[in-house]
């Protein structure tokens, strides 16, 4: 992980880290986009699976984890750096064939992952981008996204979408304790601003 005076770097190019609510992307969704994302996050609950939950709490949770991850992140990231269309498109393809895994692709064509958790806590640089061994891929773009638990039955709910992280940032991040016990975590403030990702995104992330 970078050090706190060492900007992170991705092909030679230094990028600011997340420092205040300022540099927080908010997306907001109309009632139609909720709609549909319940009716894709429906479709992708058979045979969904969580890198956080026991089995146990996933099976009571597994509404709510799949409307988050699959329906309001995925949304709300697609929107943010494409549009809705391409979002549909992904969640038809993989919900055609909900057994056949993605690549860990959210948005088709490119190496990115929309990683969505609920927030319960006021401040939202509190949180971890967190991601599994069985997670990572090669050369992919992370993303932090937090959805507010008031948020969730709304009809206007606001995807905040925190910060980015590319694949060799993970590198040393392993934590060997707690919930996130072998998992990559990188802090909200060790993130890269969303901001420069929009602007550079095709030069920034790899296509599949």
């Amino acid at each position: 992980m970078a050090g706190f005076f060492e900007l992170p770097t991705l092909g030679g190019r230094k990028f600011d880290l997340v420092g205040s609510l300022c540099d927080v992307v908010p997306v907001s969704l109309t009632p139609a986009e909720v709609s549909l994302a319940k009716t894709m996050s429906r479709a992708a609950e058979l045979g969904g699976q969580s890198s956080v939950r026991s089995s146990g709490a996933r099976n009571r949770h597994l509404a709510i984890d799949q409307y988050v991850g699959v329906g309001l992140g995925e949304l709300a990231g697609n929107k943010y750096f494409f549009d809705v269309a391409l979002y549909r498109k992904s969640r038809e393809i993989r919900n055609a064939k909900p057994r056949q895994g993605d690549g860990g692709s959210d948005s088709p064509g490119w190496k990115i992952d929309y990683r969505t958790s609920i927030a319960k806590k006021q401040s939202l640089l509190s949180y971890n981008l967190v991601v599994r061994p069985q997670e990572r891929h090669k050369g992919f773009v992370y993303v932090l996204l937090l959805v507010r638990d008031s948020h969730l039955r709304s009809y206007w709910p606001t995807v905040h979408l925190i910060g980015w992280a590319s694949d060799d940032m993970l590198d040393g991040t392993e934590r060997d304790y707690g919930v996130f016990d072998g998992a990559y975590v990188l802090p909200a403030t060790s993130l890269k601003k969303i901001a420069d990702l929009r602007v550079g995104f095709q030069s920034l992330v790899e296509k599949t």
